[in-house]
């Protein structure tokens, strides 16, 4: 920021910010069109300057962290931090600035010039806090230094946060363990998916030396998310727990920023949603873009419709342990119909609304339930699904929004819109269901398993987590 923008700026920002208690960074970026040129944490100082106990609701420090975690430290600004001082002081040595001009205990001097020996050290956070203490400098002097190796202070708002928090609602999970340790994992077939969580894993700071891990148990990759980065995304709005059961909701950014709404629905059709082409009984072809969402409904159920769902899944599909809703019809379940039909995903609700609002051709969508499944523990879950057939609907869908780059999905979509694209205006002949039907074979599961092996060795290098798909 040059010296002729600075006082317009702060005085935008006071006007904006006079008699609140609490503001977002985000919302003044917002509301004042600040140029993405000037930080956060200027934006920050500049707000607690015209009021020091305004509440900065969506910047994530590294003070924020818990006291005992430990954060790396790179020491070549802590030592310009110190010889600083030592000008200033007039101090001879680095002990004799913290020991006799300060007045530093004699062994926490010490610790602070072993600090120094080291290219990174790893303090606690409450020991860098009183280092800040007892020199007197303010703790976000350490983000402005950029004395991090990873991004401080995260702007919970910022669309890397909002896009990763999207990718974790949709294939990830986000636990909590004893005390404030945190794990959040990212899971996936699909290896490009892994890159994706990755490059915003690496625009917040983020290093991932180790590529992502196959699980047996779960028959994907998973990625590994480190605890700070757990933290921020839980305090961004990722709730704790199965999200079928948190229930959570979309950001509501994504409905007012064009893209981070993009992304959002890219991101959303490739983890949760699919498409499909099929040949009707008058040799037509038609095409659908689909994607669903689960809720847990065993709470909002009363103890005997949940048996009377339990019994009916463990005659019908007892290894698969899903059916679909319409066998609940057929058995005349009216009751346990009219309750799941109140209990939409709000997330596939949301989203729903979003479409509805913004295109003409696709206000008449809204999610329907599809599957009923029940765990190993007896939980029941609705699986809920948009599916979007009409053919303008089809097109937008796939224009506007589409799915992300380099996927197999995003492959899988664009045969099926080129088939569907040449044939749909015609009666199909022979030649021309042969030649849909050996595109199809090339989308298998087979075919997608032997793709998955040779992207993951291409992107990731040849490991055993590769080889055992």
């Amino acid at each position: 920021m040059d010296k002729e923008q600075a006082p317009n700026l702060i005085k935008m920002i006071e006007d904006e910010v006079k008699g609140k208690s609490e503001v977002s960074i985000q919302d003044l970026r917002e509301k004042l069109s600040i140029d993405e040129s000037i930080s956060d944490l200027l934006i920050e100082e500049i707000v607690k300057k015209v009021n020091p106990d305004i509440k900065v609701v969506d910047l994530y420090h590294w003070f924020d962290e818990p006291p005992t975690i430990k954060l790396e430290v790179k020491t070549s600004i802590i030592r310009s931090i110190i010889e600083e001082f030592m000008k200033i002081h007039k101090a001879t040595s680095y002990y004799n600035l913290l020991k006799v001009k300060l007045g530093i205990k004699r062994r926490r001097a010490k610790l602070y010039i072993e600090w120094l020996k080291k290219d990174i050290i790893k303090p606690t956070v409450q020991s860098l806090l009183r280092f800040c203490k007892e020199l007197n400098i303010d703790p976000r002097l350490l983000e402005k230094m950029n004395a991090f190796t990873r991004k401080f202070p995260v702007n919970l708002n910022s669309p890397t946060i909002i896009k990763l928090k999207t990718h974790i609602l949709n294939e990830g999970t986000l636990l909590k363990e004893a005390g404030a340790h945190y794990i959040a994992r990212y899971i996936n077939k699909d290896p490009v998916l892994h890159l994706h969580v990755r490059k915003l894993l690496e625009e917040l700071g983020v290093k991932i030396k180790e590529p992502p891990v196959w699980d047996r148990t779960r028959q994907s990759y998973v990625t590994s998310i480190d605890a700070t980065t757990a933290r921020i995304l839980h305090k961004a709005g990722v709730p704790v727990g199965r999200r079928t059961m948190t229930n959570p909701t979309l950001d509501p950014r994504i409905a007012k920023n064009k893209e981070l709404r993009k992304y959002h629905f890219k991101a959303t059709l490739t983890e949760e949603g699919s498409s499909n082409i099929w040949i009707t009984n008058d040799r037509r072809i038609r095409m659908s873009i689909s994607w669903g969402r689960s809720i847990d409904i065993t709470d909002k159920l009363t103890k005997e419709q949940a048996q009377r769902i339990r019994r009916l899944v463990q005659v019908i599909a007892p290894k698969k342990r899903r059916i679909a809703i319409g066998r609940l019809v057929e058995e005349g379940y009216r009751d346990i119909i009219e309750t799941i039909w109140k209990l939409s995903p709000r997330m596939l609700r949301y989203e729903a609304a979003i479409l509805k609002r913004l295109h003409r051709e696709l206000d008449f969508i809204s999610p329907r339930p599809s599957t009923i499944h029940v765990s190993k523990a007896g939980r029941i879950t609705a699986h809920w699904v948009i599916r979007i057939t009409n053919p303008d609907a089809v097109e937008l869908l796939y224009r506007e929004y589409g799915m992300l780059n380099g996927t197999w999905k995003n492959m899988r979509l664009k045969k099926h819109f080129e088939l569907y694209s040449s044939y749909k205006n015609k009666i199909l002949t022979d030649e021309d269901i042969a030649k849909i039907k050996e595109v199809a074979k090339s989308l298998s599961l087979q075919m997608y398993r032997i793709w998955t092996k040779k992207k993951f060795d291409e992107l990731f290098g040849q490991t055993t987590s590769s080889t055992s798909i």
